[in-house]
């Protein structure tokens, strides 16, 4: 993974009317630390002045704080688990959050939402994990440096060894949405290197929540092809 270095502060910009969004967690507070790794910061600012074979340490490793799994507790659709601050070293030259940096942030509400059923240090050292297969990302509108980020993410659909996530990035004050992600997910024996059933243990859990987001509508940009249609011959 390459760490861009830092770029200058942007100052945060005005944004459009509120249109809330479906959490009520606290906005994160001013700006991450800089020191040890909290839940605030980001890996990209963790990893700035390190070298790029460093190992990549998300704000939800290290044993940070994260909303464990609770069977009895009732699970919210959707879940939020992940806020996050517009860092400077986030922004490109247009002066926004850089599209390399959208996928950042939503690996990091991946992560978050991976701990809170379990799989964390403990899992992958016994050689379990998830791995990405697809990602489409949809940019709704720009996010500038300082900006406070809430993230939702739903489960579509899985099977014994297949997660089909969608996680929406909202601006906290205002509500509206900056972006959307499509994931798909594999579960993999990461000792043979090979796609592998969830153990059922977990699968328990993500059937669980897959049973609670189930009444939520499909959001209009799953499956979405890219495309630009032809012109009208006669227009």
């Amino acid at each position: 993974m390459i760490i861009m270095p830092n770029r200058p502060e942007e100052p945060s910009r005005a944004k459009g009317p509120t249109t809330g969004h479906p959490c009520h967690s606290a906005e994160p507070e001013g700006q991450p630390p800089t020191g040890e790794l909290g839940t605030g910061e980001s890996r990209a600012d963790q990893g700035a002045d390190d070298h790029v074979d460093a190992t990549v340490i998300t704000p939800h490793e290290a044993g940070a704080d994260g909303a464990e799994w609770d069977p009895t507790a009732p699970i919210p659709a959707p879940l939020c688990l992940h806020t996050a601050i517009v860092l400077p070293a986030w922004t490109d030259y247009n002066g926004h959050l850089s599209e390399y940096c959208f996928l950042l942030a939503f690996g990091d509400s991946t992560d978050a939402f991976f701990r809170h059923l379990g799989v964390e240090e403990h899992y992958r050292a016994e050689g379990h994990s998830l791995y990405t297969a697809e990602t489409h990302l949809h940019h709704r509108r720009e996010a500038y440096s300082g900006d406070p980020l809430l993230f939702t993410v739903q489960v579509l659909g899985l099977d014994d060894k297949r997660l089909h996530l969608f996680h929406t990035m909202h601006h906290s004050r205002s509500g509206e949405v900056l972006a959307t992600a499509e994931q798909l997910l594999l579960h993999v024996d990461t000792r043979v290197r090979r796609v592998a059933p969830f153990p059922v243990s977990l699968l328990t859990r993500l059937e669980a929540v897959r049973e609670a987001h189930a009444h939520l509508p499909v959001p209009d940009a799953v499956g979405h092809v890219m495309e630009i249609p032809p012109r009208n011959a006669a227009g």
